[in-house]
């Protein structure tokens, strides 16, 4: 198998954040239908696409905090969450309706299995 060296920042501007994932030209390291990752960087305000509205995908996901301040709400289970701590994270499965709003500048990853079209 090969190797693949970047910055995922630098990368990441072309997919919306995405590093990984089935959207990547196939051949290329970055293609999977296993695993989606994505390298978020999100200002203040920042709301999820279609917010209020609510999203639920077809994959697992997790979002890991890295630096800043998200909310997330969760629309069955009731609750909104504040990830503020360096390593917060939210794990929820498929078809969970949710949605985030930025609070302040944040840096995120994100991990989503499996791959495919939406």
């Amino acid at each position: 198998m090969g190797l693949c060296l970047g910055n995922a920042e630098a990368e990441a501007i072309k997919h919306r954040g995405w590093v990984t994932g089935h959207f990547m030209p196939e051949g290329d390291l970055h293609y999977s239908r296993d695993v989606e990752i994505k390298w978020g960087k999100h200002k203040a305000g920042e709301k999820s696409r279609g917010y209020p509205e609510w999203s639920a995908g077809d994959s697992t996901t997790c979002t890991i905090l890295i630096s800043g301040k998200i909310r997330q709400e969760f629309q069955q289970h009731n609750i909104g969450v504040v990830l503020e701590n360096e390593g917060d994270y939210a794990l929820f499965g498929p078809g969970v309706p949710h949605r985030w709003e930025v609070l302040e500048d944040t840096r995120i990853l994100t991990v989503r299995w499996p791959s495919g079209p939406k």
